[in-house]
């Protein structure tokens, strides 16, 4: 489900979302979420555990008298998407178990646990005293080997907002996807280097080695792509998640890239000092911008819709305009030198494009999406240097 069309819902399942509800509800209100499947229904409880423990410190007692989890009984003869449902109490307690112990005796409803309930294992060790992390330990045992292989029940936060992964390993569409990026991508740029071999071959004569630009090309267009990818889970939060916005956030990024494209075609053959010097330059102050705008994010949700939606698509269209006119430039220069090479470096650019999303997402999974935008700062200042030495005077 990495990349399935439930963008629109992961915020609302990370840690900081739920703070957030609950300290929206009023005395005496419900908090409940339901889901579809057990291991993400204990990775939520889990964290309402361990919010609960974190408010209510001085109450190390209260997660264990405010809230039930229950579960739909196989047959049951009404079917729907969730199955698991799990209720959280703010105020008195009393009152709502026993409505909730009325409302379930007569339906296809198992308790799974409880104030006044007996608990179904392995929701048991809920009652014993421990930290989170020991309980989310137990957990992650026990329903890695109900499924076979490792769960990760970890704590959603804003920084990996993945509820829906829960197997630590990877699957079989993450690794076809990955697959049928990189083996084209090995082809092209290892053909170049047995055709250079021939005597009579033109890129005889290129002074900058092929691997060489095959790093440089490589690092430039997956930087592209691992900043859209970033920019279209960021900003679309900030304008509401919407499907119809994530769309203008699409629609943006691909409107400035045909900008940068038209811009760079119309100039002049591109000057060794914008590759180095200019490019990168403009890719760090776009990138600059998006970190302001990313550390502005709770104020700016005050603001007018239209003027975040507005904000969002104008730093999408920047960074299509940038990286794109910077592809451009460099492939122009390239195509200078040795328009075989160029042609050859272009297939690469389009394997590039078609497998960095995916190992962005994989990247955010795994080390949150402060290592996507790292790796992101980190590729200008090398398109730079790498440029210092393939576009240098002979």
């Amino acid at each position: 489900r990495w990349m399935a069309s439930n963008v629109s819902d992961r915020p609302l399942y990370t840690a900081g979302a739920f703070r957030d509800y609950w300290g929206k509800l009023a005395e005496g209100g419900v908090l409940a979420v339901t889901t579809h499947d057990e291991a993400l229904f204990v990775r939520l409880l889990l964290q309402v555990w361990d919010m609960l423990l974190e408010k209510y410190d001085d109450d190390p007692r209260f997660a264990r008298t405010h809230v039930w989890g229950y579960r739909l009984l196989p047959g049951a003869p009404f079917r729907g998407p969730y199955r698991f449902l799990l209720v959280v109490a703010k105020g008195e307690s009393g009152a709502l178990g026993k409505r909730l112990g009325a409302l379930v005796g007569d339906m296809p409803v198992a308790p799974l646990f409880g104030p006044g309930l007996r608990p179904r294992r392995p929701y048991g060790v809920l009652y014993h005293r421990g930290t989170t992390e020991s309980l989310r330990e137990v957990f992650t045992g026990v329903f890695s080997r109900q499924a076979g292989r490792w769960l990760d029940l970890s704590e959603v936060t804003d920084q990996r907002p993945f509820p829906f992964s829960l197997f630590r390993e990877k699957g079989r569409v993450f690794k076809w996807v990955v697959a049928a990026g990189l083996v084209p991508l090995i082809y092209v740029l290892l053909f170049p280097l047995g055709a250079m071999r021939r005597p009579a071959s033109s890129w005889n004569q290129v002074r900058p080695g092929v691997a060489l630009v095959a790093i440089h090309f490589s690092i430039l267009a997956a930087v592209c792509m691992f900043v859209a990818t970033g920019l279209y889970e960021y900003l679309a939060a900030l304008a509401g998640m919407s499907f119809v916005f994530q769309a203008a956030v699409l629609a943006a990024f691909l409107g400035g890239a045909g900008l940068g494209l038209a811009a760079t075609g119309r100039a002049a053959n591109a000057r060794p000092a914008a590759l180095v010097a200019g490019w990168p330059t403009g890719m760090l102050l776009v990138l600059a911008a998006i970190g302001a705008v990313g550390a502005l994010f709770p104020s700016l949700y005050a603001l007018p819709w239209a003027f975040r939606a507005s904000l969002a698509m104008a730093l999408a269209a920047s960074w299509g305009l940038v990286a794109a006119g910077f592809l451009r430039a460099g492939l122009s220069q390239l195509g200078d030198l040795s328009e075989e090479l160029a042609q050859w470096q272009l297939a690469a650019v389009a394997a590039v494009f078609f497998v960095a999303p995916a190992l962005a997402m994989w990247i955010a999974e795994a080390g949150g999406w402060a290592a996507v935008w790292g790796l992101s700062v980190i590729a200008p200042f090398l398109l730079g240097a790498l440029g210092w030495w393939l576009w240098r005077p002979v």
